[in-house]
């Protein structure tokens, strides 16, 4: 399994025990604020299988494990040198610099193991 780290995080790839924090994450609504409209649960469970089969979706970690939130890098079908992210943090974890230091790991991980190119574009 593929796991990332960084100064304070570490990002896993998605598995079924984290389906009770992607549900909370999901369905809290400071973090859907930004991310349009709220899911129905077995919405968000397809969702959820589709994340766990995505090798460029992680959850991210703080050093003592606790999940703070997910990033995804998807690579461009149009122009495999671009790349898009998105990400979403748990109101706890926000304003702490996590997110910036999420992207930074995953778009190296994105030029390095997934063929992206130069650019990681659409943060947020």
């Amino acid at each position: 399994m593929t796991t990332i780290t960084t100064p304070r995080l570490s990002l896993t790839r998605f598995v079924t025990d984290d389906w009770p924090f992607f549900l909370r994450l999901r369905q809290d609504p400071q973090v859907m604020r930004f991310m349009g409209e709220m899911l129905s649960e077995e919405a968000l469970r397809s969702v959820f299988v589709s994340r766990c089969a995505d090798p460029g979706v992680f959850v991210l970690r703080d050093k003592f494990g606790e999940a703070l939130g997910d990033i995804g890098l998807r690579i461009s079908p149009k122009n495999p040198h671009e790349a898009d992210v998105g990400y979403a943090l748990l109101p706890q974890a926000q304003g702490k610099g996590y997110a910036s230091e999420a992207l930074r790991a995953v778009c190296e991980y994105g030029f390095t193991t997934l063929g992206a190119g130069h650019q990681c574009l659409g943060a947020g």
